[in-house]
């Protein structure tokens, strides 16, 4: 999926730099995505892409200042549109979502910040939520509920 895609090259140049086009692809492909130098270079262009300077004089790419928010309301609609049900047990929340769609969904729940989310983990149409106690789950899954909206 192009969006779950779009979303993990914005996760990798966040996290490493990341200073070509063929770098990019060759770490795409080693997770799994199906993509040639042409595609990456697409998605460049459609994320708005940069190339800015490190500390050390390599560059690297960046995205430019509005762009993140203009990806985080295309993930939010993807969330939305997406996510089927949400239930708990105790201090785990479930997500049913779309085939092929936990990923990103688990994406947008990593992009909350939430400190009362420790983590979660996606499968191919579940994403499992672990919460930090059983009173934060309300408050949590009314969040979630709103962002379905």
């Amino acid at each position: 999926m192009k969006s779950a895609r779009h979303f993990r090259i914005l996760e990798i140049i966040r996290d490493s730099v990341v200073q070509t086009q063929e770098e990019l692809a060759l770490i795409l492909k080693r997770e799994g995505y199906d993509v040639t130098q042409a595609t990456v270079s697409r998605d460049i262009k459609e994320l708005n892409l940069i190339k800015t300077p490190c500390a050390d004089g390599r560059y690297r790419y960046s995205v430019q200042s509005g762009v993140r928010q203009e990806q985080q309301e295309r993930l939010h609609k993807i969330f939305a549109s997406t996510v089927l049900n949400v239930r708990s047990a105790n201090n785990i929340i479930v997500l049913k979502t779309m085939q092929g769609s936990a990923n990103t969904v688990a994406v947008v729940i990593d992009g909350l910040s939430n400190e009362d989310i420790l983590g979660c983990v996606a499968g191919d149409d579940t994403v499992i939520i672990v919460v930090s106690c059983n009173e934060k789950v309300a408050p949590i899954t009314a969040l979630i509920q709103e962002l379905m909206h």
